[in-house]
């Protein structure tokens, strides 16, 4: 994710299912779709629900991201139920808390393969986690889709279970240093993330994508770390043009503020995708600190007039806000949607009671919706490719103005 958040104050998640339908519900079947102890991949019985699991840190560092996932996942949960399920069959939405703990991750996500059928795991809300729990899909044969953007996990031949609805951060990056370039007074960047997996997609994407056109410095933070007034200073020595930053979760607060405290507010910055799908930045941003800030924002992060809405985006936007007020960007929440819109798809698609095989081949074939928002990503699998990819005109570059629906309404002439 390549590209991360605000959830309620109070129970965020809970397991639901039809009641009609747990009340016809017979003992466990033999396995689903993701093997149970012995790896068979066996199919459910009719009577029991699809189960979804999600698995991320539901406290720690990453908590506000990962909860708004964890609503934008239940929010379609309960409207498929209220419609029947998928097949007929219920939706049970299970949710663990990894701490933002990639070993913590793979723990639990072993324990409940071992426990019983998973029809689809939602491996964290960042790359690391993400990075954790692939091999053990890959392993199993248990499909995950998940919000991750490192392009450590496009590789399909590695991670073949692993499927993604982001952006990864090299198609963002190719539009960031396009719009530079097309400023004709940009020579030097100095690129601002922090030392884990984001960051080591973001300094390689952005070095490929300014090639020899554009000087890059790259200035990287420990990702614990709370005070990054040394680092922008560090960035500021490189005499920049423009700086790019990028962060997740607390990190982005921290580089808002260290920026200021660097002295580096009169430095034009863009600040990419994970720190504008995140947070709200004109919600957390204290006084002064998004002068001359642009963020680059993707599909249903710049704001999208109600005329313009489908009906699913409308719906969405009911549920989503019938859990609590929207205190992140809209489109965290609407990646979530996607995940459970997209393999729903690929379940009706692929049968009943499709293995891991089965809904992965689905998946990589699946036909694209008549829909103008959903999936967010038009562009979606394929055998080859895990990951959708974007063109640099998909995203929105600009100042931001206001934010309305949980979408930003940009000044892109600033």
């Amino acid at each position: 994710m390549a590209a991360g958040w605000f959830g309620t104050r109070g129970p965020l998640l809970r397991v639901v299912a039809a009641v009609a339908a747990m009340a016809l519900m017979t003992a466990c079947g033999a396995g689903g779709s993701g093997a149970g102890p012995d790896d068979s991949g066996g199919g459910q019985t009719a009577a029991e629900p699809y189960r979804v699991v999600y698995i991320s840190g539901q406290t720690g560092p990453l908590a506000t991201p990962a909860k708004a996932v964890g609503r934008g996942l239940q929010a379609h949960v309960d409207e498929l139920n209220k419609k029947g399920g998928i097949n007929g069959r219920p939706i049970e939405l299970i949710v663990k808390d990894s701490q933002s703990d990639p070993s913590r991750s793979v723990t639990l996500l072993q324990e409940q393969l071992n426990d019983g059928p998973v029809d689809l795991v939602v491996p964290g809300t960042g790359s690391n986690e993400g990075l954790a729990m692939a091999p053990v899909l890959e392993r199993r044969k248990v499909v995950g889709l998940g919000v991750a953007a490192s392009p450590v996990l496009d590789d399909v031949k590695k991670y073949p279970y692993y499927f993604s609805v982001n952006a990864l951060q090299s198609d963002i990056l190719v539009a960031v240093v396009e719009f530079l370039k097309n400023r004709g007074d940009v020579e030097r960047v100095a690129v601002v993330t922090a030392d884990d997996a984001l960051g080591d997609a973001v300094t390689a994407g952005f070095k490929a994508a300014a090639g020899s056109d554009l000087s890059v410095t790259e200035v990287r933070f420990k990702s614990d770390s709370v005070d990054l007034t040394a680092t922008f200073q560090q960035a500021m020595d490189a005499d920049p043009d423009w700086i790019f930053m990028e962060g997740s979760g607390a990190q982005i607060g921290h580089m808002l503020e260290g920026r200021i405290k660097a002295g580096a507010e009169k430095v034009p910055t863009v600040a990419g995708g994970a720190a504008t799908g995140q947070v709200n930045l004109l919600q957390i941003a204290k006084e002064g600190q998004l002068e001359s800030v642009h963020g680059v924002l993707m599909p249903v992060q710049a704001y999208v007039d109600p005329a313009d809405r489908g009906e699913q985006f409308t719906t969405m936007l009911e549920r989503i806000k019938a859990q609590g007020p929207l205190e992140t960007s809209l489109f965290t929440y609407a990646l979530a949607w996607d995940i459970i819109g997209i393999w729903s798809a690929a379940v009706t698609a692929a049968g009943d009671s499709p293995d891991g095989p089965a809904l992965k081949t689905a998946l990589e074939n699946l036909k694209l919706p008549e829909d103008p928002q959903f999936p967010i990503m038009r562009n979606t699998f394929s055998a080859d490719r895990h990951f959708p990819r974007l063109e640099p005109e998909h995203f929105t570059v600009g100042r931001f103005t206001d934010f309305v629906d949980g979408m930003y309404v940009t000044d892109t002439a600033g």
